[in-house]
């Protein structure tokens, strides 16, 4: 009976002995695949696509990325930061582009109205700007006789100013002889939240400048307003300039860039006029009489509203949109007679740019 019972017994207790081994081993291999403790958990994210454009409108282009840009150019070019032009009174071109080579700036002793040369080209004007191309954010600041009034443009509302050698302004349609040169403004995303800045010396100068920028979203705007004034070291040479400039930008989907800029100048100038050899002898801070007498002056009352608009058509192409119109009421009395009109300029340009690849560059 012991025989037996045992016979019976022997196979469940083999099989539970063969259960608990399973057990055990299932347990030691939950331990091994079990993390440590303390040690993170993976984590499985859901994917992210990045889309870009490799074409990016160079209004929207910081100083670095635009000197990058510039030489590109197979020629003579320049770049004056704003960091340059902030160094200086930032009154005239003659402060920020004295130091560039090929480029002559310099005042012609009444006011803010300089002569401009590049390579020679423009010195044989006696008043305003001819013979050098003049673009403010893309759009020709010029009119359509070719002239352009360059004491308009507020230095320290620039983020740049680029410089193009003879033919190398083509790239913007320039047709003058010496090339041309273009102020890039700052504008929401890039200018300082509120910026004021007065500084004063000799002769009664004095400049007030301040600006604010900001940005929300697609939305960007900016704002700059100055004030200057100067008795002059002659006689008959007060100057009282205000300029006011303004700029909205919008960032639409898909890549298109839009802006639209408005400029607003008051100039009271008087002008002292030339003296002979033995009137500046006898003192160089006299007006000349017949311009005191005549009270000779350059007043102007000047308005500008413009737009730029960029649309990526693919990676490395655009087209952009150039439009401006500006209207100048100028009252001009001078020694031989008097100047007095109203001119009005419009003008737009249509673009196509493209930056393919070519050949792998």
């Amino acid at each position: 009976m012991p025989f037996s019972e045992n016979l019976v017994r022997h196979p469940f207790l083999a099989a539970l002995r063969a259960l608990r081994a399973l057990a055990r081993a299932a347990a030691l291999a939950g331990l091994a695949a079990a993390p440590a403790a303390g040690e993170p958990q993976p984590v499985t994210l859901e994917p992210v696509v990045v889309e870009g454009s490799a074409f990016v409108p160079e209004l929207e282009l910081d100083n670095e990325a635009a000197r990058e840009e510039i030489e590109r150019t197979p020629g003579g070019v320049a770049l004056v930061p704003d960091q340059r032009i902030d160094e200086t009174r930032g009154a005239t071109l003659q402060d920020a582009l004295d130091y560039v080579p090929g480029v002559l700036v310099r005042s012609r002793g009444t006011g803010e109205e300089p002569q401009l040369s590049i390579r020679g080209s423009g010195l044989r004007n006696n008043f305003h700007t001819r013979g050098v191309n003049v673009w403010i954010d893309g759009v020709p600041f010029h009119n359509a006789d070719g002239f352009s009034d360059v004491e308009s443009l507020e230095l320290l509302a620039a983020e740049r100013i680029e410089v193009y050698k003879g033919a190398n302004s083509l790239r913007y349609g320039g047709s003058a002889l010496g090339g041309g040169i273009q102020l890039v403004t700052r504008n929401g995303r890039s200018a300082e939240p509120v910026r004021l800045r007065t500084e004063g010396g000799s002769f009664g100068y004095l400049k007030t400048f301040a600006s604010t920028g900001a940005a929300r979203g697609p939305w960007e705007a900016y704002l700059a307003a100055s004030d200057t004034r100067s008795h002059g070291f002659r006689d008959h040479a007060e100057q009282d300039r205000q300029r006011l400039y303004a700029s909205l930008g919008h960032r639409f989907d898909g890549g298109a860039a839009l802006r639209v800029f408005v400029n607003g100048v008051r100039n009271r100038q008087e002008l002292p006029g030339a003296l002979t050899r033995a009137e500046f002898r006898d003192d160089p801070s006299q007006a000349s009489p017949a311009s005191e007498l005549q009270d000779e002056a350059r007043d102007y009352d000047y308005g500008r509203a413009a737009l730029a608009l960029a649309v990526p058509v693919g990676d490395y192409r655009s087209v952009e949109l150039y439009g401006q119109l500006n209207h100048q009421d100028l009252w001009h009395p001078l020694a031989f007679g008097i100047i007095d009109n109203e001119t009005t300029n419009a003008n737009g340009e249509l673009r196509f740019v493209a930056a393919d690849p070519l050949f792998g560059l």
